[in-house]
């Protein structure tokens, strides 16, 4: 399914404000905390504005690399995040005989995409839980400049550290690190 806009919007929320994502999601923030989110929010906003970087959250469910060309390139982003490919489709009407195929065809799109924008494009996708292995990965990792996938368990959340196989890099070698994450404010410490 597609996180749609408003969970993503509370996310963000808590993760900027530093408050609890469930307490949001349930909506049983106290008053303080509703003010706090609120303030720390429109805080990160007027920071981005005053300097030129602007945040939105579009739904791309059935988008495809040109739409995010015409929706995106007018704002000059640095960054933009695709959750998730595998919802996306490839740009014109060719017929795909399998969805390897189909990604292939929409991971070279993205590609020129994130050249003609002159951005960082983060594709997000799935992994396979019985191989821990991108689904259809061939066909995404032929076009990405880098690769990082990650999957944690029951110990890794405990820990709140998470170990990142980079298994391909086009300018170096590859290597394995580890991000702390704080899930319970949805964000990467």
């Amino acid at each position: 399914f597609e996180m749609k806009a408003e969970e993503s919007m509370e996310r963000h929320m808590a993760s900027i404000a530093g408050v609890s994502y469930s307490s949001i999601q349930t909506k049983s923030l106290s008053t303080y905390e509703l003010k706090q989110a609120f303030k720390s929010f429109m805080e990160f906003m007027e920071l981005g504005e005053k300097n030129g970087n602007r945040f939105s959250v579009k739904s791309m469910s059935s988008s495809t690399p040109a739409d995010i060309i015409s929706r995106f390139k007018g704002f000059k982003y640095d960054v933009i995040y695709l959750d998730y490919l595998k919802l996306m489709e490839p740009s014109g009407d060719r017929k795909y005989s399998g969805e390897a195929q189909r990604l292939d065809d929409m991971g070279s799109q993205l590609k020129k995409a994130a050249t003609e924008m002159n951005v960082v494009l983060w594709g997000l996708a799935q992994m396979d839980e019985e191989t821990e292995k991108l689904r259809y990965s061939k066909a995404l990792l032929e076009h990405a400049n880098n690769v990082w996938q990650w999957k944690y368990k029951e110990a890794e959340r405990a820990t709140s550290m998470i170990t990142v196989n980079q298994s391909a890099a086009r300018s170096w070698e590859p290597f394995d690190f580890h991000l702390k994450t704080d899930f319970k404010h949805a964000r990467v410490v």
